[in-house]
């Protein structure tokens, strides 16, 4: 979303991302970048880049989201520094604005077509089946 791609055809021929990705097809690329340029310019019109926005976005979206933002540049650091501190201060206009447009603008699943998609629900129920497995090991050495 930070970088400049416009069409398709600005995709590297080899890149993994080329026709793996639903949102990135031909039928959804189209919708989805007009996402894109709208959540541009609010980051404009609010005076950061949209990394620093979409942050700060995540970070505002409740106690029960976490944003996790990993980083091997000093750069991208400051820029997750900085979405901290958006984050105490963009108003909630701003963040309506931006829920409204990740809830009815975005089309195509980021999941691969040709993989097996394990859903969230699944994926946490397996986490609490190895916690609860480590638990009841631990209490049988006792």
């Amino acid at each position: 979303m930070t970088q400049e791609i416009n069409s398709i055809s600005d995709f590297p021929k080899d890149s993994r991302t080329s026709g793996m990705y639903p949102f990135l097809n031909e039928t959804n690329f189209e919708t989805n970048l007009k996402l894109v340029h709208a959540i541009r310019a609010i980051a404009i019109r609010e005076k950061v880049d949209v990394a620093t926005l979409a942050l700060a976005w995540i970070l505002r979206q409740g106690q029960f989201v976490v944003a996790i933002p990993g980083t091997t540049k000093i750069e991208h650091l400051e820029t997750n520094c900085k979405a901290v501190e958006l984050a105490k201060t963009i108003s909630i206009e701003v963040i309506k604005e931006l829920n409204k447009l990740s809830r009815d603008g975005f089309i195509g699943s980021k999941y691969k077509t040709n993989t097996h998609h394990v859903s969230r629900k699944e994926e946490i129920q397996e986490h609490i089946k190895i916690k609860m497995s480590d638990a009841v090991l631990k209490l049988m050495k006792k």
